[in-house]
């Protein structure tokens, strides 16, 4: 699937597309399921006016202005009842 947002990077914001997967899920036995998601894509640098120097320090290649973003989220889906319960305490 491909998800699109707005990033912000030295002070500049564009809106970027990343090639989204979903990875599984987990049992967490305290809090719940955890929904595991990864996305990855490329942006160019000069589009974010990302300093030459900048992408040197991180061990990027000055002649290239492509950069690859790669996101691993995990998410906590929590069980019915600590739901229920979270609704009773902020009632």
């Amino acid at each position: 699937m491909r998800v699109r947002g707005d990033l912000t990077l030295c002070g500049v914001t564009r809106e970027v597309a990343l090639l989204a997967s979903y990875d599984g899920r987990s049992a967490d036995p305290q809090r719940g399921d955890r929904l595991h998601y990864s996305a990855t894509g490329r942006i160019d640098t000069h589009e974010f006016n990302v300093p030459a120097r900048t992408m040197l320090r991180l061990g990027g290649v000055t002649a290239d202005t492509s950069a690859w973003l790669t996101f691993e989220v995990e998410l906590v889906r929590p069980r019915p009842e600590q739901e229920q319960q979270g609704r009773k305490s902020s009632e």
